[in-house]
């Protein structure tokens, strides 16, 4: 029997990255278990998606299999969806990669396009598959990972928590060894920088908290369009190292407290952003500002739909192509919905267009219809002979 392994050595870091306002992002880091989440929705809404979801974990922290996160995952999804009906939460979701380390083996729970990885004997292999458009047509061999990095569709996922009332969830198991390395991250980090530059910053060796910081840093440096998050740990026989606390952060601070915090910071900052909106609502430009940064709508561009940020008074700007043509649109007899929603409605709709518009299947093969000439009975042969006087 393989001896019962544990987690030794544990980092983590989470960074807003350059060109986003807040971090969506949150994680766990205890007791054998690693998690991220990478909230999405209108506002504040993808954060706290995020941390309900990391909560739902945190109540199964000393999880024995998959099956135990997985539960919490789903029990996050109902909790999730129910609040997604509230005004300044809809369309909010969040994709979720959790695993535990018990006796010799990782036991994975996982839905959305976060990643987990092992890295052993200088080789790094992805643990989980994406749930996205793009990872769909390359499994199906529409289209190759090359493509795929580019594809106009990369970012957009099939399934999330809190996206619909239930949800799959995907449970992998990975058998380790001693010295194992097993990296759970976002798509900040794996969006922005090939697998083989990650596994080449592990196999550059150090700590791992300075592996952490050196992988965030080169995902900011590459992309930073990002929230970027990196939970790793190495397994071994040998004592554990104290866990960290669960949360999110910006690199500065290693944890931050669960999601009692988040709702306390909540109520404290209800009064002042009323007053703020208020004061915004009184200057008018302000106030106009405030709205047209957080309004998507689905419009035509060069014959192309895609999801525009910014309210449809001049102020728009492109945001995200779907790719599907606004012909598509014209032959289905299909209007193009109008009105400004939340960035979690648009990314719905526009998923749900790309979908059904703008993916084209092979046909299913067919037996050929035989030849009609063929098909046709022959007149049955006379017998022939001397004429008959």
């Amino acid at each position: 029997m393989p001896e019962p392994l544990r987690i030794v050595e544990l980092a983590a870091r989470s960074e807003t990255g350059p060109t986003r306002e807040h971090n969506e992002d949150r994680y766990l880091a205890a007791d054998g278990l690693l998690a991220v989440a990478d909230g999405m929705g209108g506002a504040r809404a993808g954060e706290v998606a995020a941390q309900m979801a990391m909560d739902s974990l945190e109540s199964v922290r000393r999880a024995a299999d998959a099956e135990d996160l997985a539960g919490a995952l789903r029990r996050a999804n109902e909790d999730i969806h129910a609040a997604s009906s509230e005004p300044d939460k809809s369309g909010m979701g969040t994709t979720a990669t959790a695993g535990v380390v018990r006796g010799s083996s990782l036991y994975l729970a996982h839905v959305g396009d976060s990643r987990a990885y092992l890295w052993r004997d200088g080789a790094l292999e992805a643990l989980t598959e994406d749930h996205s458009v793009v990872a769909e047509l390359v499994r199906s061999g529409q289209l190759t990972k090359a493509e795929a990095a580019t594809h106009p569709h990369r970012n957009v996922i099939t399934r999330a928590l809190g996206a619909a009332p239930s949800v799959e969830i995907d449970t992998p198991e990975q058998g380790l060894l001693a010295g194992d390395i097993i990296l759970i991250c976002s798509d900040g980090l794996s969006g922005a920088i090939p697998d083989k530059q990650i596994g080449a910053t592990i196999a550059g060796g150090g700590g791992l908290d300075a592996i952490a910081e050196r992988l965030v840093a080169i995902a900011n440096e590459s992309s930073g369009a990002d929230n970027v998050t990196v939970v790793i740990g190495r397994v071994d026989d040998a004592p554990a190292e104290p866990p960290l606390g669960g949360g999110a952060g910006s690199g500065e601070r290693r944890s931050l407290p669960v999601f009692e915090e988040a709702r306390t910071r909540s109520r404290r900052g209800l009064k002042p952003l009323v007053a703020a909106a208020l004061t915004l609502l009184a200057l008018g430009i302000g106030a106009v500002a405030w709205v047209d940064s957080r309004s998507f709508t689905l419009r035509e561009s060069s014959g192309e739909i895609e999801v525009a940020r910014g309210l449809p008074i001049g102020l728009q700007r492109t945001w995200q192509p779907t790719g599907v043509p606004a012909s598509a649109l014209e032959e289905a007899g299909d209007p193009l919905t109008g009105g400004t929603r939340g960035r979690g409605e648009a990314v719905r709709d526009a998923v749900d267009l790309i979908w059904s518009r703008g993916i084209t299947l092979p046909k299913p093969l067919s037996t050929p219809d035989p030849d009609p000439a063929a098909a046709r009975p022959r007149p049955a042969p006379t017998a022939t002979g001397p004429e008959q006087p």
